[in-house]
């Protein structure tokens, strides 16, 4: 397993976050694989760490940046280095970059651009030695409170992406279009501005997510992936294993380092 100590805090009534999560790297870390989770994430970072994203390119991570959503992606690690990262629903990245979303896709945001360099210097050095989540949440609210309704403005996509998750991404397109007054390319305009990517991608990463979790907590075979999650056959879930992990299900071996084991049982999917 993955050599880290990590502490979870789910948070259920929070303006912005959806949870915040401390990882110490206890011993360097060469590489692990994460799949992506369909939200976007705030990410305090100490020491070296580094990412590699699913198409190979390395991203700059500052020290504070936030992490838009993506397909899966893998972290490396020096000994001693630390991240505080906090959840955040997807739909709430443009509020927050003023960017559309599409334009960041494997790149990071430099929240130096949408908050006063200077109080984030102050809270990067009171979080350093911070390793309860509730602290730092603390202190995290403290400096971003006055942002904080500017930042979770309602979207004109908030009930669709809520719809999504909660179905476990049991959702077709059409269902969508039919419940909600937009064409299917103002849906397109939508998701590409505010999360960065299509309809049809984000349902797939969703139910990918849910998928993912049976297959690895309840122990379930491919065969009955296939039948529980409507694949048509084994390359019809072939495809989403590629897409979503970079191998096909016979090489998913390298995810099983128990460090995604953790995450599906300790942290809160939404």
């Amino acid at each position: 397993m993955t050599s880290l100590l990590s502490l979870n805090r789910v948070l259920q009534n929070h303006p912005l976050f959806l949870s915040i999560t401390i990882i110490n790297y206890d011993s360097e870390i060469t590489s692990y694989n994460l799949i992506g989770s369909g939200k976007v994430y705030l990410n305090f970072i100490y020491g070296s760490i580094q990412k590699i994203n699913s198409d190979g390119t390395r991203p700059e991570l500052g020290r504070i940046q936030l992490q838009p959503v993506e397909n899966y992606f893998s972290l490396q690690a020096e000994k001693g280095a630390k991240l505080i990262t906090l959840a955040i629903k997807p739909f709430h990245w443009n509020n927050i970059t003023k960017e559309d979303a599409k334009n960041a896709r494997n790149s990071h945001f430099d929240m130096s651009m949408a908050v006063s360099g200077a109080l984030l210097n102050l809270l990067y050095q009171e979080l350093e030695q911070v390793n309860c989540p509730d602290k730092a949440l603390e202190k995290i609210d403290n400096y971003f409170d006055s942002f904080y309704p500017q930042w979770t403005k309602i979207t004109p996509i908030d009930e669709i992406i809520e719809d999504i998750f909660k179905s476990q991404g049991r959702v077709a397109i059409k269902d969508i279009l039919n419940k909600y007054p937009f064409s299917r390319s103002t849906l397109n305009t939508y998701f590409y501005k505010q999360i960065g990517v299509s309809p049809k991608f984000f349902i797939k990463l969703i139910q990918f997510n849910n998928l993912l979790r049976e297959f690895l907590l309840e122990k379930k075979t491919i065969s009955e992936i296939i039948k529980n999650w409507d694949y048509y056959d084994y390359s019809h879930l072939k495809k989403d294993f590629i897409l979503f992990t970079g191998g096909p299900p016979k090489n998913f071996e390298k995810f099983r380092d128990g460090t995604l084991e953790m995450i599906f049982k300790n942290f809160s999917y939404w």
